[in-house]
């Protein structure tokens, strides 16, 4: 597996990006998979009753939380066995991973900039937070989306804050272009967007360390 993390133009520890994590023939099976599946509009009302809004909200992707559960337990554990890699690439013990979801951004969906958790939160027996957040694209960020290209998808991009070494530079988003099967991962409380989709249709996974 090429661990390939280190970028020269971002600050070490950063991001992690791993290509090919997924196998396009995987990351295919999931997207047919998820494109089938029950989507649920958010930010849901309720997470743990999934109780999802009425109307979509301008902009918000759809979330999936079911698929198969062969899919499902592959993925898992592909998730599981990366977990010393990304302890050793950010020097940090790590919990469980968390369950993870699907999110389906359709052509003018995005997500605004955010961080996915506050840096003085602290896990705790009755609050667990996330430490490192994995994103796994399961379709191209790389040409356009056209019949012959029907998978791609335009714009979209995951943008990340304040990761560029150079300080002239920190107030600029770094934004990623990759290929299905790449997997990123970073510390939850780096601030990150994604940039409205232009053409076609983005899958990713969502999913992270406790």
């Amino acid at each position: 597996m090429d661990i390939s993390g280190k970028i020269n133009v971002l600050k070490e520890d950063s991001l992690l990006i791993i290509p090919e994590f997924l196998s396009k023939k995987f990351s295919s099976q999931l997207r047919q998979e998820i494109a089938k599946s029950k989507q649920y509009l958010t930010p849901l009302i309720d997470v743990e009753k999934r109780i999802e809004r009425k109307e979509k909200l301008e902009g918000r992707p759809n979330a999936v939380f079911d698929i198969s559960a062969d899919l499902q337990e592959r993925l898992e554990n592909k998730i599981s066995d990366i977990k010393p890699a990304v302890e050793d690439f950010f020097s940090i013990k790590l919990s469980e991973p968390k369950k993870p979801y699907y999110a389906i951004y359709q052509t003018g969906d995005f997500v605004e900039r955010h961080a996915d958790a506050h840096p003085n939160v602290k896990n705790t027996n009755e609050i667990k937070s996330t430490r490192i957040v994995i994103i796994i694209l399961l379709n191209d960020n790389i040409g356009e989306a056209t019949d012959e290209n029907a998978s791609n998808f335009t714009g979209g991009h995951l943008t990340f804050y304040g990761v560029i070494k150079d300080k002239a530079f920190k107030e600029y988003g770094y934004p990623l272009k990759a290929k299905a099967g790449t997997l990123i991962a970073f510390p939850a409380t780096c601030l990150h967007e994604v940039t409205k989709v232009t053409s076609g249709v983005r899958y990713v996974v969502n999913t992270g360390f406790y």
